[in-house]
């Protein structure tokens, strides 16, 4: 009985030491496909479609490319990018009227050749409007878009920016008066109401 047991094991073991050899046997010519079929994947799209951006791309396989992407709590100590989707994920739930997710409560514009504008109307919410420009500076003076109207008996104020310094940018653009709305280019702005009067 002993014996067939100890038969087993020899059996089981012989089994899982071919298996861990074939693997390792077979490990450089996985790594190799892995690499070339990211890479064909990569070329259709023209920023790396040149062989010097495509060589400069890391192995997939390789130890030192596993070791740049694991997590190091240092790297978080005044890491901007870090610090933009924490505030990002941190508005999306506790903000009322972005925390909805009610398509049927949002309105949209198109405010210049390269910017848009989104108005959150959700029931029970303050109001807040999100003003993506992926152009240059827009300054509106008394700005036609209905959807930029201040809302009933206040004023746009800002209360993010991913132009914060906190960031890396330019810093949060100033509240103007009343009827001049500044858009800085390349950046979000959300604004919400003030309903302490202009």
């Amino acid at each position: 009985m002993a014996t067939r047991a100890a038969a087993r094991r020899k059996s089981a073991n012989g089994e899982t030491a071919d298996a861990a050899s074939s693997v390792r046997a077979h490990a450089g010519e996985i790594a190799e496909k892995t690499r070339s079929g990211r890479l064909e994947f990569l070329a259709q799209f023209p920023s790396l479609a040149a062989a010097e951006i495509r060589a400069a791309i890391p192995d997939p396989s390789a130890p030192s490319t596993f070791a740049q992407c694991r997590l190091d709590a240092r790297d978080d100590i005044d890491n901007a990018y870090r610090a933009l989707h924490v505030d990002l994920i941190r508005m999306r739930k506790s903000d009322p009227a972005f925390a909805a997710q009610r398509a049927d409560c949002i309105e949209g514009a198109v405010i210049g050749p390269r910017a848009f504008a989104l108005r959150f109307r959700v029931p029970h919410a303050p109001e807040r409007l999100l003003v993506l420009n992926l152009g240059i500076d827009i300054a509106c003076v008394d700005c036609a878009s209905p959807l930029l109207a201040p809302p009933r008996d206040g004023r746009w104020v800002t209360l993010w920016s991913s132009e914060s310094v906190r960031y890396g940018g330019n810093g949060l653009p100033r509240d103007t008066d009343v009827g001049l709305m500044i858009f800085p280019g390349r950046s979000a702005v959300v604004f919400g109401a003030d309903d302490t009067g202009p």
